[in-house]
């Protein structure tokens, strides 16, 4: 009865996502969010990871690689074996994602109102740590999200993210309130308190809510190698 109510909530959920996708593109905050990506693609080599589901990310920015091929096909290989950067991994799922193929289930679909979306797996269901039944679905939400990891391309792209961690020069961090462990892990490894850590430490920018009072759009932390 739970993992039926689940299901229909991980249903709703994508469904809501994919139609506030939809009606944010004439928004002038995502023009803004346009010009600071095409701003930072001008100065680094960019990549991004995006905790959430919506397709910001990918519409101000639809050249980047997102891990799938032309034809909507996870490419696994493609993605660990990549050494250039432009790429736009969704860690937690996408409302592009869809289940279609029996054998390679999770694949790609560019149009959000043309598409034909199907955001549970079949089977429905597998067991995870303590034989916990896990649902595979396109969008890892609440709670055992590291055992809804396990699986791909979540799977791929935290290991992607842990290799990046330590290969970035810089790092910005916006809307992220440090409430994933998985995540939290990865930038720990790479930011440790330790000296030996601080030796080499990338420059980070950390983006957090506006205070009331603050004055700006967004309070900046900024993070040296010398904290």
């Amino acid at each position: 009865m739970i993992l039926d109510q689940l299901r229909y909530l991980l249903r709703r959920l994508a469904a809501h996502v994919r139609e506030a996708c939809q009606s944010r593109r004439a928004n002038a905050e995502f023009a803004a969010y346009s010009l600071i990506l095409l701003a930072l693609r001008a100065e680094f080599d960019v990549g991004v990871y995006n905790l959430n589901y919506d397709d910001l990310a990918i519409s101000a920015w639809p050249e980047a690689f997102t891990g799938f091929g032309r034809g909507g096909e996870f490419d696994a290989r493609g993605v660990h074996r990549r050494e250039e950067w432009g790429f736009v991994y969704h860690l937690h799922g996408s409302v592009h994602h869809s289940f279609t193929d029996p054998v390679f289930p999770m694949r790609w679909e560019p149009d959000l109102v043309a598409g034909t979306f199907e955001d549970l797996g079949f089977p429905y269901e597998t067991m995870a740590s303590d034989f916990k039944p896990v649902l595979l679905t396109t969008l890892i939400a609440g709670g055992f999200k590291l055992d809804q990891l396990l699986v791909d391309p979540f799977q791929t792209f935290h290991a992607s993210l842990v290799r990046h961690a330590h290969e970035a020069d810089a790092v910005l961090i916006g809307g992220y309130g440090f409430g994933d462990v998985h995540v939290n892990r990865a930038l720990v490894a790479r930011f440790g308190l330790s000296r030996r850590a601080a030796v080499g430490r990338p420059r980070a920018v950390v983006l957090d809510r506006t205070s009331p009072g603050c004055g700006r759009p967004a309070c900046v932390r900024t993070c040296g190698p010398t904290r």
